[in-house]
């Protein structure tokens, strides 16, 4: 294979791209962006069809596809190595749906400093225990599997609970709430820090 050979995009007539992502409309090399909003992809800006110009972004992933690989509309453009940038020929290939939405969720882990957090959140309100608490003495009034789990046996919102748990001056249904793993540190800090005295004796 010639990897200076060009090759038309059936999508998008008189546009070409070669073995390397770079793409030609009229003889002319296009620039392109470097990337497109949260997920990586490489794009042109501007495509012209009869004569008219449209302000649409098209990935050229997406034209390397059509032109190289024989890809429909409904195919999947993967990436061999994940890299979204990566437009060599042979880093591209037709995956599946489970592909194609794994490789986009890796991308926007790695690039979202906050989808760890907003991850981690999620989890916590799925599978962390947590207390309810008296909102007086602190006392453990009662123990749920989660803040789901707390929030369907009072039948309200999940959030509700949940902003309690990560919020100690907050209360729902007149209690207090808060992680198992973290009740010691909530009572501490509720009690202004002295975890010391007869009252921890009581109980």
């Amino acid at each position: 294979m010639n990897d200076t050979e060009r090759r038309e995009v059936p999508s998008y007539p008189n546009y070409y791209v070669d073995y390397h992502g770079n793409v030609y409309h009229n003889n002319v090399r296009l620039s392109i962006s470097s990337h497109n909003g949260s997920y990586g992809y490489v794009n042109i800006k501007q495509i012209s069809r009869l004569g008219k110009w449209y302000n649409k972004k098209v990935t050229v992933a997406r034209m390397m596809g059509e032109a190289w690989l024989g890809a429909g509309p409904n195919d999947f453009i993967c990436f061999c190595d994940g890299d979204n940038t990566n437009l060599e020929l042979s880093n591209l290939y037709i995956g599946t749906r489970s592909d194609f939405t794994k490789q986009l969720y890796e991308f926007r882990k790695e690039n979202n400093p906050n989808a760890d957090r907003r991850l981690q959140i999620r989890n916590m309100y799925d599978c962390v225990p947590i207390y309810q608490l008296d909102s007086e003495t602190y006392l453990i009034v009662n123990r749920f599997d989660s803040i789901k789990d707390a929030a369907n046996t009072y039948d309200v919102p999940v959030n509700n609970i949940g902003r309690c748990c990560f919020d100690s001056t907050k209360t729902c249904l007149n209690h207090k709430w808060c992680f198992q793993n973290e009740y010691d540190n909530f009572v501490s800090s509720m009690m202004g820090g002295d975890t010391s005295g007869d009252w921890c004796d009581d109980w």
